[in-house]
């Protein structure tokens, strides 16, 4: 389900702070993003294989190829702090 609306902004705006280039003005899309990785991170345990999925999904005109895996790891941090803590 969709976060909160505060929630919503505290996502946003821990992305913001990682690399304001991850949102890059498309609220929407980041939360959807970040949604999509909930489900992912459903069916995958690994950590590494985590970071990788999170590397392929968060990516911007400037980095179509993603953040690299530090900020990944960080992304990912934010993605299950802020909209799915249970997994």
């Amino acid at each position: 389900p969709s976060p909160a609306p505060e929630q919503r902004a505290i996502y946003l705006a821990a992305l913001n702070k990682i690399d304001p280039e991850i949102v890059n003005g498309k609220d929407d899309k980041a939360v959807s993003r970040g949604l999509s990785q909930c489900q992912s991170m459903k069916d995958e345990k690994d950590p590494t294989k985590r970071v990788e999925s999170t590397n392929r999904r968060f990516i911007s005109p400037n980095h179509p190829d993603g953040f690299g895996p530090t900020k990944a790891a960080f992304i990912l941090a934010a993605v299950q702090t802020n909209l799915c803590p249970t997994y």
